[in-house]
């Protein structure tokens, strides 16, 4: 698989840090914060490990994951006919035919990179969110982690990853699939949409894409000229890469409602590993005033 526009990877990388390609968009305060809601046990995981654990899309709940909009399949066959119309006469049967086959692989190829695409959800918010406490803790032994999306940018730099393994970050856009068009500039630009049913999640993503993909052929340079898919591999439920926590961590929130020994036992955690940072209990368990 290659870049976009026959682009080198350097070229790619360097156009999404210039924030150039609309599906990767950044908020425009780079110390905008971002919160990641988890139960505790999974907090310790985050912490014991200095790994940051991307699921597989493919088991979010959401079926619309990676999928495209109502209003892309209508626009298909006058693409498929402008494409069509640049041949010459006496070919064009033929390419319509060829096109209309290619666009038929394409949507089963658009289903099954769900299997490939590994996601990291972050919530953009100025402060703490009671409803996504609600959402994605399930109890009040949970942990929310406080980060900006300038501190996971730098933890995820692309550079350090093998190719076609990037992790790619951005802002989520939330769009009608009834009657919006989806852009599919590249391989991972649809999995930067949500319905607008989801907006409430006003969420960041860092997103891996690995299909299984063996090189066959090169040209001169070393650059991959052709790759046929590897049967024989399996996607994975999940990708966990390392990050430097102290990068990424800005601060650590208890639950609200939380028993009094689930921030100390927090503290003793981070303390245990060197992490410098403050255990804040929840502002929504502040008093109010009369």
């Amino acid at each position: 698989m290659e870049y976009p526009d026959d682009q080198t990877r350097e070229q790619w990388l360097t156009k999404c840090e210039e924030n150039r390609n609309p599906f990767y968009a950044h908020p425009k305060n780079p110390n905008q914060h971002i919160w990641r809601y988890m139960d505790f046990a999974k907090f310790v995981a985050l912490i014991d490990s200095s790994e940051l654990y991307f699921p597989c899309a493919e088991n979010f709940d959401d079926r619309f994951e990676g999928s495209i909009s109502k209003e892309n399949i209508r626009r298909l066959p006058s693409q498929i006919e402008e494409n069509v119309q640049q041949f010459p006469i006496d070919m064009r049967d033929k390419m319509s035919i060829a096109h209309k086959q290619f666009s038929e692989v394409n949507s089963l190829h658009l289903e099954w990179q769900r299997h490939w695409t590994y996601i990291s959800c972050w919530h953009i918010n100025d402060q703490e969110s009671a409803a996504m406490w609600k959402l994605y803790a399930e109890s009040k032994q949970a942990i929310a982690i406080q980060s900006t999306f300038e501190r996971l940018d730098k933890c995820l730099d692309p550079h350090r990853y093998p190719p076609h393994s990037e992790p790619m970050l951005g802002m989520v856009k939330y769009v009608d699939y009834t009657v919006d068009f989806i852009g599919q500039r590249d391989h991972l630009s649809e999995f930067f949409h949500k319905r607008k049913s989801f907006a409430h999640e006003q969420e960041v993503r860092a997103v891996i894409q690995e299909l299984p993909l063996i090189p066959v052929a090169w040209d001169d340079n070393g650059k991959t000229t052709g790759s046929h898919y590897d049967k024989e591999k399996r996607p994975l439920a999940g990708k966990s890469l390392k990050v430097n926590l102290d990068q990424l961590i800005e601060g650590i929130y208890v639950a609200p409602g939380a028993p009094p020994w689930l921030t100390s036992l927090t503290e003793k955690i981070i303390n245990k590993y060197d992490l410098k940072k403050e255990v804040h209990n929840s502002a929504l368990d502040g008093k109010p005033l009369y």
